[in-house]
């Protein structure tokens, strides 16, 4: 598979006291401003055991690309004296990609040794996803990753240290190809992530994994946590599953972009059509797998190369009954999130009160069943409605579906205007998150960071945070606050801060001609 690559080149000149930054980049349809915006948005922390990698994506339709960052040392130091690293990023079209199922491991493969930058376009042959090699790789570790991958939530895969960064590639394409591959077009992984640090990976090895992360310890199985009856299910459908190079295969033919949050209920459904696979069970008593794996890359389940079945099926250890149910029938009526109408005025959204006289948005959540009902409901929701939803609900999974929902709106940069005037409408949510998050500071950083970024993209101008703080009372919630001074501009900063300190100082009581001399002095005198 021949593709063509832009590149960027991210870091700091040696033997300054220069910030990071875009080096160079090709001379394509992105800018060092879209490079540096792709870059910062993907950092997956601190990173000192380099070289390290990360696969992350922008874009939708045409124009959605796959992109891969590879982190190193580059043998310079800057004006402290500190080693120097460096950021070689290469993105490509999605829709080419797809067309020969390319996989993470061969990505890498073919950018791991380019030196940047490079003298006119960069194209490159990449070979194709081979199923059945693929599915030798499978084991309890990796359909445990796919499966939490099901819960919404990131997944971090812990006690793995040592495992060299092309086995950890690896394991990331046999997790991915227990999905359909159109979630590659939406799927963030690293090698390695800061646990300590908030970043946008779904996917990776760590130390420790967050606390808003699912974990499982590499060579193990996983344990799905309670309530989580879709993850719970197609768990168990792999585990019983005896043709799973048949199921990789089929997956792999689904290149159609998929969401990572709306589309995950629609997996068991097409998991189940495709016939390689049996019913998985809907009831709460089923244990967890959690047994070790032995195998050199801890990738392999017991016996699965040995057993000469032709289609890498399970062995008989930890086996559990088949046909136990229905996997549920049909997808999330969302639609191909590629599709969806720029302006947001002819989605075919229903109103809520039309089924149901008199539900609201909330009320028509709360009733829904599963998460293929809820993620249908969401699509026919406006921003307002799924605003107003939020800004009433109490329930916590109803707080966070409509949180994602809207920061899944606000990817799509003609659908911020709308998002971002309902979310001042309600105060920028700042009374749902607190709920969503009680007593978590850094969770609720974080949540305003990610409906801010849907409402304005992901830096902000001076103006767009002072309508942040105008819908606000005084004082500002400080975790709104720290948000904001992670978002803004750097020319936005000092404003903030004379607002924040000058705030403190008129509730404490100095006169407004003492403010006034104050502001003077800062020289921030608006």
């Amino acid at each position: 598979m021949r593709l063509a690559a832009e590149w960027a080149l991210w870091g700091k000149q040696p033997g300054t006291w220069d910030a990071d930054g875009v080096l160079a980049c090709s001379a394509g349809r992105l800018g060092r401003d879209d490079f540096g915006q792709i870059i910062t948005r993907y950092v997956p922390g601190n990173l000192t055991g380099l070289p390290q990698v990360t696969v992350s994506w922008f874009g939708k339709g045409e124009t959605a690309h796959l992109g891969l960052a590879v982190h190193e040392w580059s043998g310079q130091r800057d004006g402290m004296g500190r080693d120097i690293a460096v950021t070689r990023y290469f993105c490509v079209p999605y829709a080419r990609a797809a067309e020969g199922r390319v996989s993470y491991e061969a990505l890498h493969g073919v950018f791991a040794d380019r030196a940047l930058p490079v003298d006119g376009p960069l194209a490159v042959d990449v070979p194709a996803l081979d199923p059945e090699a693929v599915a030798g790789t499978v084991g309890e570790t990796v359909m445990g990753a796919a499966a939490l991958l099901l819960t919404g939530a990131p997944v971090c895969v812990v006690n793995g240290e040592g495992v060299p960064l092309r086995d950890r590639l690896l394991f990331f394409d046999a997790v991915a190809a227990l999905l359909p591959y159109g979630f590659r077009s939406r799927l963030t992984v690293a090698t390695w992530t800061e646990g300590s640090v908030k970043h946008r990976i779904r996917l990776s090895f760590a130390r420790h994994a967050s606390r808003e992360a699912r974990s499982i310890s590499w060579g193990r199985g996983a344990e799905i946590p309670p309530g989580q009856e879709i993850a719970r299910d197609y768990h168990d459908a792999l585990l019983n599953c005896d043709r799973i190079g048949a199921l990789v295969a089929a997956f792999a033919r689904e290149t159609r972009p998929l969401s990572m949050s709306a589309d995950l209920p629609a997996v068991l459904p097409m998991m189940a059509r495709a016939g390689v696979a049996p019913p998985a069970s809907r009831t709460s008593g089923s244990a967890p797998m959690s047994a070790p794996v032995p195998a050199p890359s801890a990738l392999r389940s017991r016996g699965r190369r040995d057993r000469g079945r032709g289609d890498t099926g399970r062995g008989d250890a930890g086996r559990r009954d088949a046909g136990r149910g229905d996997p549920g029938q049909g997808e999330p009526g969302r639609g191909d999130p590629g599709q969806r109408d720029p302006g947001g005025e002819n989605r075919g959204r229903r109103e809520p009160g039309r089924e149901g006289a008199g539900k609201t948005a909330d009320d028509l959540l709360a009733a829904c069943a599963d998460s293929a009902e809820r993620a249908s409901v969401l699509a026919a929701l406006r921003p307002e409605e799924l605003v107003e939803a939020a800004a009433r609900g109490h329930d916590p999974l109803t707080l966070r579906v409509v949180c994602d929902e809207l920061v899944t709106r606000g990817e799509n940069r003609a659908e911020r205007a709308a998002v971002g005037a309902a979310l001042r409408r309600r105060g920028h949510l700042v009374a749902a998150v607190e709920r969503l998050h009680p007593g978590d500071a850094e969770s609720q950083v974080q949540r305003h960071h990610d409906l801010l970024t849907a409402a304005y993209g992901p830096v902000l101008d001076r103006r767009a945070m002072w309508t942040v703080l105008s819908s606000q009372p005084r004082p500002t919630p400080a975790p709104l606050l720290a948000a904001l001074m992670l978002m803004c501009e750097p020319d936005a900063r000092g404003p903030l801060m004379e607002e924040v300190f000058l705030g403190v100082l008129g509730r404490g009581g100095i006169a407004p001609a003492t403010l006034d001399w104050i502001r003077s002095l800062l020289g921030g005198r608006r």
